[in-house]
């Protein structure tokens, strides 16, 4: 008996050591893979390791892993733990003081940065100075908060970013939905490399590559990288193109071995006709960044070899009679003491954007811009363009769309897939520099260009029982975007709240109507995303997000037909409320028929009875398309993936609604579709079986729709 007992004893030992040699293994493992900054795949085996709760040292670890992978909160609770734990070491207060930051909780930030300069003790180091330079940043930031917002930003999505780099996002020149970028992705050439840039496989790290994504009816294509020729085991950054898109230009580089490269090529087709050097005054051998092409003779770029202010300084060159005359440094409007990178210079000449880790921002390098100013022959103060251009993290590479009407970039925000993704900012008003073209910038030549008037200037314009309940539920109005979440607002979106959580069977219809804009495409998406903010308030104080739908219709349907406040407005729909306990009336403005627009009396018979659309495509970006145009009525909702749906029509009849997909399907959107709404409520097959009796016209939509 004994025997057995002791031969049960030794297999549970012989597991015991077993399973602790494992742990030793997987905690090795995580060692080696944190020291080749491989966080992902450390955190994966620190996670497994049983005595992570235990272990200060993983729990920093695990921790700075946290804060690499964006997940900043995170890496607080870690830190605290792995100090609770007693450990020793000098950066925890850093790390929690720039997750704080990237948290935009500045008054946390500051605090634990001066925690951290209390561990640095008094010598003034460089490391000192960037500590003091946060604490200064984080007395700033706050109040760049509630600068006005310039634009919409949406994330390119998962086709084009990934949890790598994704930098200098760049437009074809001859195409507008193709984009070009650089990243450092897995199936980058070359494989894995270790620090020293000796292939590794343990490492996480890439080399960049050069890659491309098209926009195809509101939705990336996969992205395709360039063949070997442009592709190789070393890293390529594209820089810029020239005017025509006939030649790129990018860097090649590994180590310290760096140069400017050309590829003339096909673009349609990327096949390389002929592969050169640039031989220019930027030099990326001697440290030289962000070279951007304005025309064939005059170049843009970030040096700090070439003296200025402080830091890198953006500097331009100008080419006579084949050769480049001496840099000149833009001056204090644009340079600081601090670094001055990722310039981007308008067609006309007159608008710098440009990103810089400037003292007054809201961390890191944020963007801003600044105009030439004729008059006085000097580039004027920077603009801080705000959020949600900029973050409490880095925003950088921005670049102006062909159109105007956008702003491509990358950013490393908390919000990106990881890393820096490519983002784009939709503007309000249209950077109409960009029309203006000119063989020679504005600050070589005397005379006034046309057109120079371009940006929108940020700095200046900154129950129960048997009681039936009754609300009265008016329309919030808006001047402008700020005016949407205002003090009046507020209070009825805060009636919309109670009702919601008060009878939880109900749901919230939020319909965005704007004024007439030049543009009917930013008018429907800049209103579908002032509907996000409002259903954004909501969600935050715990309404669930499935209770809410978005609609707008842009300036399709004016309430008035002058220019009025009631054209710019957000109805808000309660539905499904029990009418034994809850009435519910719009209370909406009594118009003089004079005044009235005439659209406004069947767009509200249409709300409340049946009304068919045709839906044409769906994406996750603003949909560029003559359809917008063309039709009178279009709408865009969001459905449940976050997903736009753009529908058009607003018709009585079906017949009408297919004779509009006819007319869309001739313009290339085969699969649209008709779908019936009643009560601003999509149909299903069933519901429309069950209101035959009351709308008769469903038989025929029930016969060709199935």
């Amino acid at each position: 008996m004994f025997r057995y007992l002791n031969i049960g004893f030794l297999a549970l030992m012989v597991c015991f050591v077993t399973q602790l040699e494992a742990q030793k293994v997987l905690k090795k493992q995580a060692d080696a893979l944190f020291e080749r900054d491989n966080f992902q795949e450390a955190a994966k085996a620190l996670d497994a390791y049983d005595q992570l709760k235990n272990d200060r040292d993983a729990l920093y670890m695990r921790a700075v892993c946290a804060f690499h992978l964006n997940q900043a909160q995170q890496c607080i609770d870690l830190m605290q733990e792995a100090f609770k734990k007693g450990s020793d070491k000098k950066d925890i207060y850093l790390y929690v003081a720039k997750s704080y930051q990237a948290l935009g909780n500045y008054s946390e930030a500051a605090v634990y940065f001066k925690n951290q300069l209390k561990v640095l003790g008094d010598k003034r180091t460089e490391e000192v100075e960037a500590v003091v330079r946060e604490i200064k940043r984080c007395e700033f930031s706050p109040k760049l908060v509630h600068l006005p917002q310039l634009a919409y930003v949406d994330n390119l999505g998962s086709a084009a970013n990934s949890s790598y780099d994704e930098l200098n996002p760049i437009q074809s020149p001859n195409f507008q939905n193709k984009y070009y970028f650089s990243s450092n992705r897995e199936q980058s050439f070359g494989g894995p490399r270790g620090k020293d840039g000796e292939t590794d496989q343990l490492s996480n790290h890439y080399y960049y590559d050069l890659y491309a994504v098209e926009l195809s009816g509101g939705n990336y294509t996969p992205i395709v990288a360039f063949g070997p020729v442009q592709n190789t085991t070393q890293n390529e950054i594209i820089q810029d193109f020239n005017s025509d898109g006939s030649v790129m230009y990018y860097l090649r580089y590994a180590g310290k071995n760096c140069k400017a490269v050309t590829d003339t090529f096909k673009e349609g087709d990327t096949d390389v006709i002929s592969v050169g050097t640039f031989n220019s005054p930027f030099d990326p051998a001697l440290g030289d960044v962000d070279l951007k092409i304005f025309n064939d003779s005059t170049i843009v770029f970030a040096s700090k070899r070439l003296g200025g202010y402080g830091g890198y300084d953006i500097f331009v060159s100008k080419a006579k009679n084949g050769n480049w005359e001496t840099p000149i440094n833009l001056g204090p409007g644009v340079n600081s003491p601090y670094n001055e990178k990722s310039p981007y210079l308008t067609k006309g000449g007159n608008v710098l954007f440009f990103a810089s880790d400037y003292i007054q921002g809201l961390g890191g390098y944020d963007i801003f811009a600044s105009k030439f100013d004729l008059d006085k022959n000097h580039w004027t103060s920077r603009i801080q363009l705000g959020m949600p251009i900029n973050s409490p993290k880095d925003d950088i590479d921005p670049q102006v769309s062909n159109d105007g009407n956008q702003l491509l970039f990358s950013s490393n925000r908390l919000e990106s897939y990881g890393g820096y993704d490519v983002y784009v900012a939709y503007f309000k008003e249209q950077i109409t520099d960009q029309f203006v073209y000119t063989e020679d910038l504005p600050m070589f030549i005397s005379d006034k260009p046309s057109g120079r008037e371009v940006l929108p200037d940020a700095a200046a314009t900154n129950t129960q029982g048997g009681v039936i309940k009754s609300f009265a539920i008016a329309p919030l109005y808006y001047n402008n975007d700020e005016d949407v979440l205002s003090a009046n607002n507020q209070v009825m979106i805060k009636t919309i709240k109670n009702i919601l959580e008060t009878f939880p069977e109900t749901s919230l219809k939020l319909i965005g109507h704007s004024a007439v804009e030049k543009q009917k495409e930013t008018a429907l998406f800049f209103t579908i995303k002032r509907l996000e903010r409002i259903a954004a308030s909501l969600t935050a104080s715990g309404i669930d997000a499935s209770r809410i739908t978005l609609c707008s219709y842009g300036s399709s349907f004016p309430m008035v037909v002058n220019e009025s406040r009631y054209n710019t407005r957000i109805e808000l729909l309660i539905d499904d409320a029990n009418p034994l306990s809850t009435e519910i009336v719009e209370d909406l403005p009594v118009l003089n028929q004079d005044v009235q627009h005439p659209n406004f009396s069947n767009y509200l018979m249409g709300r409340k009875n049946l009304i068919y659309k045709v839906k044409f495509t769906t994406g996750r970006q603003m949909v560029r398309s003559d359809a917008l145009l063309e039709f009178p009525v279009i709408s865009v909702t969001r459905n449940n993936q976050g997903e736009y749906e753009y529908y058009c029509g607003y018709e009585q009849d079906y017949q009408s609604a297919l004779l509009l997909r006819q007319k869309l399907q001739s313009k290339g959107y085969a699969a649209a579709k008709v779908f019936a709404f009643e009560a601003h409520q999509q149909l299903t097959a069933t519901d429309a079986e069950r209101l035959q009796s009351i709308y008769p016209d469903l038989q025929k939509y029930l016969n060709s729709e199935k």
